[in-house]
């Protein structure tokens, strides 16, 4: 435990000073340029991971949220408890969690039907053609 608070104040005190803060937005966007530019020069070979049908994909990230809600939930309770001993401290963090897990849910499906309703058919990746209309996504994906 020493160590991980060791490491907490030499963060806090790195990332506090003004001159580190001004150049940390340039930093993330170097990164992320730098990070795009690699991709582009050099794109991966199609393997089994870039798959999107794969074991890890389909059964770890589509249920990611599953996944971080069966870990967080114990963790917040258990860690709220023994800092604060308080049970109407955790019961108002788990319900945090409960709402932002309800906020999450209602964006997804507003999401889906939104590309439900109003996805497109296209003969090639290139965008070059549209088929006829559809009512919905399915019967596009059914052609």
């Amino acid at each position: 435990m020493e160590h991980v608070e060791r490491c907490a104040w030499f963060l806090r005190g790195t990332l506090v000073r003004a001159a580190v803060r001004r150049y940390l937005p340039w930093a993330l966007v170097a990164s992320m340029l730098a990070g795009s530019l690699l991709k582009e020069l050099s794109p991966l070979p199609e393997s089994y991971l870039s798959n999107k049908r794969n074991v890890l994909n389909v059964y770890f990230v589509k249920v990611a949220w599953g996944w971080t809600f069966c870990l967080l939930l114990p963790f917040i309770a258990l860690t709220n408890y023994h800092l604060t001993g308080k049970a109407g401290l955790v019961l108002r963090r788990l319900s945090t969690l409960l709402v932002g897990t309800a906020i999450w849910y209602v964006c997804t499906v507003i999401f889906s039907s939104v590309e439900h309703y109003t996805g497109s058919c296209y003969q090639s990746p290139a965008l070059e053609g549209l088929r006829k209309e559809h009512q919905n996504k399915q019967q596009c994906c059914m052609r």
